[in-house]
């Protein structure tokens, strides 16, 4: 990241939306080599995965069983952080995405894609960009 802001209209933070904007956004991406791996490495990271999901799954069934329950009060900070992420907007300028595979041997293999912006709004329930 060349240069990263973030603005916060603390006075109006109901009606206005925070703002990150990035700017010379580099993402290189490369597939994990299975054959790096040792053994119990592998068998640990196997492990982790199926920990993560396991998690992810009783936080879900634990979602849906809280959708009936009523909610309970919320503190200041989790309220502010709670309008900040609804009217988040991020900013992305001069991103290059690369993905790059050397498992080819000799000829490894890259792609990538430039753009010039990219902008990501919240949409209303009709459909358009605030």
């Amino acid at each position: 990241v060349g240069r990263a802001e973030l603005h916060i209209p603390w006075a109006k933070l109901g009606s206005e939306p925070a703002r990150v904007q990035l700017d010379r956004v580099l993402l290189i991406v490369a597939p994990q080599c299975e054959e790096a791996l040792l053994p119990c490495e592998h068998e640990r990271s196997f492990r982790a995965k199926q920990r993560r999901l396991d998690a992810h799954e009783a936080r879900r069934a634990l979602s849906c069983d809280a959708a009936a329950a009523p909610k309970p009060q919320r503190g200041f900070f989790s309220k502010l952080a709670a309008k900040l992420q609804e009217n988040l907007q991020l900013d992305l300028t001069n991103v290059v995405i690369r993905y790059a595979d050397s498992s080819f041997g000799r000829s490894p293999f890259s792609v990538s894609l430039a753009l010039d912006s990219l902008k990501l709004r919240k949409l209303e329930v009709a459909g358009a960009a605030e």
